[in-house]
């Protein structure tokens, strides 16, 4: 009865039901938990203990994280900057192209990654393209063999 009393003293006074609310939680919650609660807050901020109140407060209220359905445990980066299966040496991306287009892919299928950023191995984010070739012209690179404007450059 005590805490309904607080509650209606804090609307009756004028604080509104905001105040109300809070004078419940500070009823509920030991003055000893509040004690800590509000010592933490002024050493983190004073800059005495390592973390600070924006990480208090996000460890109270977590937010929601976007996971990869890969493991990242069971991957490894490449020397060309791609990420692997560390038990089949697969490439992440085109496992996740296939899993996109639901068939594997032929082995002259080319996964081209839109935002150029090799670890991005978001479904959304992969484009398969039917060979190389096209890749290199998406990249602008030029395969002539015989391309012999570097004479110009002596």
């Amino acid at each position: 009865m005590g805490f309904l009393k607080g509650f209606l003293d804090g609307i009756y006074l004028g604080f509104g039901l905001v105040f109300g609310i809070i004078w419940i939680f500070i009823k509920l919650i030991p003055w000893w938990i509040w004690t800590i609660f509000v010592l933490v807050i002024f050493l983190s901020w004073v800059g005495f203990l390592p973390f600070s109140v924006k990480d208090i407060i996000s460890f109270l209220l977590p937010r929601r994280r976007y996971y990869s359905r890969t493991n990242r445990a069971n991957t490894y980066i490449d020397e060309n900057g791609y990420e692997r299966f560390s038990d089949s040496d697969k490439l992440v991306s085109r496992w996740k192209a296939e899993k996109k287009l639901g068939r594997k892919l032929y082995p002259e299928e080319v996964v081209h990654h839109k935002n150029e950023d090799k670890l991005d191995n978001r479904a959304s984010n992969l484009e398969v393209l039917p060979d190389q070739e096209e890749h290199d012209e998406i990249h602008g690179y030029d395969n002539d063999e015989d391309d012999d404007d570097d004479d110009d450059l002596y």
